[in-house]
C-alpha cells in the first residue's frame, strides 16, 4: 500500500503527475492514496487521511474526496516535507519504508555531492564522470580551472538554475572575494563542458530517472529512457544557448522543448555513425553515485528504510569519435511528469520497475 503525500497548495496544480503515479502503480497492484498533510491523523499503524484520493488496485480510476484509513507500507513525499508536518513525518514512516531521504537530500547541496564523490573515488579507486568542480573552500590557484578561459558558478543549494552565471576569471576573483567576505552565497566553480552534441544548433542535457530500493546492500536500477532537455536558444548566444531547466526557459517565454534520451540519442547516431556504449555509461554513473551515496549512508540507522527515486542531470560530451557521459547534478525531489503528456508513455515501463523492485524489497522486510 503506498501513500502519496503533499503539500495542500500543490495537490490540486500537480494533479497531473500524481495521477500518472498512481495509474502506474495501481496497474502494478498497488493500492495508491495521495492526501495532503494536513489532512493525517495517525493513531498507531493506522493513518486516516481526509479528503483523499483513492485508487484500489487494478482500478480504473481514482476515487477523490473521501476519507480513508490505511496501514502504507510506503510513504513518498514527492515535493518534501513542509516545515509545519515534520513531527507528522516522523510519526507516520516510524517502521514504514519512505523516499525522503536525507542521504539523497544532503547531495542536492552541489559541494555536498563533489565531497560525497571524491570520498567515495578515494575509497573505492573508480572515478566517477563528470566536470572538474571547485569546492567553495578551495583555492582557484591551486585548480586546473585557473586555466580556463571561462567556466560555470552554481550557487552550491540552488535550484531551477538560480544564480547561475558563467564568467572569465576576472570575474570569478570578484565572486570568489566576495563569497569570502560573506557577501555572496557559496557557490562551486564547474568547467564548461563545450564539445556536445547538438540538436538544430541547439545545446541539450539530459533528466534521467534511477531508484535505489535499497542502500545497503545497495541495490539500484537504471533504466534506458530519460527526458532530453533542450536550450531555449542556439548555442553560444548568452546563458540561455547553456541552460535548460524548464523553470529558466518557462519563465523567459522560451520555446520548452523535450524530447526522449532515445530519440535523441538515434538521431545522434544517424548523423555521426554508430556510438557504443552510451547507455552502459549512463548505468555505470548511477551505480557508482548510488554507491556514493550508499557508503556516507552507511552511518545512519534510518539507512535500513529509505528509498531513493533521484533526478540525475546528465550531459554528453563529445570524445574524437566516442562520448562520455557526465553528471551535472541529482535532484532529491525531482519533477516528474511536467513535461509534455505526449513523452509519458515511454518513461512509464521505467516507473513501473521501480514500483515492482520496491514491492519485492516490502515483502522481503520483516
Amino acid at each position: 500500500m503506498l501513500l502519496l503525500v503533499y503539500h495542500r497548495e500543490w495537490l490540486e496544480d500537480i494533479a497531473f503527475a500524481w495521477n500518472v503515479l498512481a495509474d502506474v502503480a495501481g496497474s502494478g497492484g498497488w493500492e495508491v492514496v495521495v492526501a495532503t498533510w494536513g489532512a493525517l491523523d495517525i493513531e498507531g499503524r493506522d493513518v486516516t487521511a481526509v479528503g483523499a484520493h483513492h485508487r484500489r488496485p487494478f482500478a480504473q480510476a481514482t476515487t477523490p474526496d473521501v476519507t480513508v484509513t490505511v496501514d502504507p507500507d510506503v510513504v513518498w513525499t514527492p515535493w518534501g516535507v513542509d516545515g509545519e508536518h515534520w513531527d507528522v513525518f516522523f510519526a507516520l514512516v516510524e517502521g514504514r519504508h519512505h523516499t525522503e531521504s536525507p542521504f539523497l537530500s544532503e547531495v542536492d547541496d552541489k559541494a555536498a555531492l563533489e565531497v560525497c564523490l571524491r570520498e567515495y573515488e578515494a575509497h573505492s579507486g573508480r572515478r566517477v564522470a563528470r566536470p572538474l568542480t571547485l569546492l567553495p573552500d578551495e583555492r582557484l590557484a591551486d585548480s586546473p580551472l585557473a586555466d580556463h578561459a571561462r567556466v560555470i558558478v552554481k550557487p552550491v543549494r540552488g535550484g531551477k538554475c538560480e544564480g547561475i552565471e558563467i564568467v572569465d576569471p576576472a570575474t570569478l576573483e570578484g565572486h570568489l572575494r566576495e563569497a569570502a567576505r560573506g557577501e555572496r552565497h557559496p557557490f562551486v566553480v564547474q568547467e564548461l563542458v563545450d564539445d556536445v552534441f547538438l540538436h538544430e544548433g541547439r545545446r541539450w542535457d539530459v533528466r534521467y530517472y534511477a531508484g535505489a530500493v535499497s542502500l545497503v546492500p545497495l541495490r539500484c536500477s537504471a533504466y534506458r529512457e530519460g527526458i532530453v532537455r533542450i536550450a531555449g536558444a542556439r548555442d553560444g548566444d548568452g546563458l540561455a544557448g547553456w541552460l535548460t531547466g524548464g523553470s529558466f526557459r518557462g519563465g523567459r517565454g522560451m520555446e520548452i522543448w523535450d524530447m526522449h534520451l532515445s530519440e535523441m540519442w538515434h538521431e545522434v547516431e544517424l548523423r555521426n555513425g554508430p556510438i557504443p556504449g552510451m547507455w552502459e555509461q549512463v548505468e555505470e554513473l548511477v551505480r557508482d553515485v548510488f554507491a556514493a551515496v550508499a557508503r556516507r549512508a552507511r552511518r545512519s540507522p534510518a539507512v535500513r528504510h529509505t528509498l531513493c527515486l533521484g533526478g540525475f542531470d546528465l550531459i554528453v560530451e563529445r570524445t574524437g569519435e566516442g562520448c562520455c557521459v557526465k553528471l551535472l547534478e541529482i535532484n532529491s525531489h525531482p519533477g516528474m511528469f511536467e513535461w509534455d503528456p505526449a513523452l509519458n508513455p515511454p518513461m512509464l515501463p521505467a516507473f513501473a520497475t521501480w514500483f515492482r523492485d520496491v514491492a519485492d524489497v516490502v515483502a522481503a522486510t520483516p
